[in-house]
């Protein structure tokens, strides 16, 4: 197996050291320079498009109502983050509990896809165990995913979890720091 730290215990979230902006999610990608066509982005000699330009109108992205049940699911629970956290960390499976929801994930740190449901709706998840950290990876639709990174500091003993929406257009990134729980 690998040497990697070893997540389990009881977590309780320190506001005053993690860093939660009031908005998150994924950044408008109707402007992102990369996407042809797009509001900002160039043309084959570099001139920038402007919205509405004639014979080439902006189309939204559609977006099922299962991939937006994902995404507002998943970005409220990044808004309303656990105050507390129980994990039981064995090599095959990570199991994270938030007790204040009694809600309750299994991971299974292999690289390997996998399918979760959340509130009924299925959602595809990858996790692994990346240079002593546990990396999952939620995939809202293709091209948009939101990355849990989860590691451990000795001195002071924390959790640190970094959060990104990654995706067209980029996304915000938050950094929730936890604390052992006292019993």
């Amino acid at each position: 197996g690998q040497n990697a730290p070893d997540f389990a215990g009881r977590w309780t979230l320190s506001p005053t050291l993690s860093q939660l902006p009031k908005e998150v999610g994924f950044g408008v990608d109707w402007a992102d320079p990369t996407v042809p066509g797009s509001p900002g982005s160039t043309d084959t000699y570099g001139r920038r498009r402007g919205a509405g330009r004639a014979g080439q109108p902006y189309t939204p992205h559609a977006e099922s109502a299962d991939d937006a049940q994902r995404l507002r699911q998943l970005t409220d629970e990044v808004r309303q983050p656990p105050a507390h956290l129980t994990i039981v960390d064995t090599p095959a499976e990570v199991t994270i509990t938030n007790p204040d929801r009694e809600q309750s994930r299994k991971f299974h740190p292999n690289a390997r896809d996998e399918v979760i449901k959340l509130d009924g709706t299925d959602v595809a998840v990858n996790a692994k165990r990346d240079a002593g950290r546990l990396v999952v990876l939620y995939e809202i639709e293709q091209g948009r995913s939101i990355r849990y990174t989860y590691f451990r500091s000795a001195t002071p003993s924390q959790m640190i979890v970094g959060i990104e929406f990654v995706g067209r257009g980029g996304g915000d990134q938050v950094k929730l720091v936890y604390e052992p729980r006292n019993p």
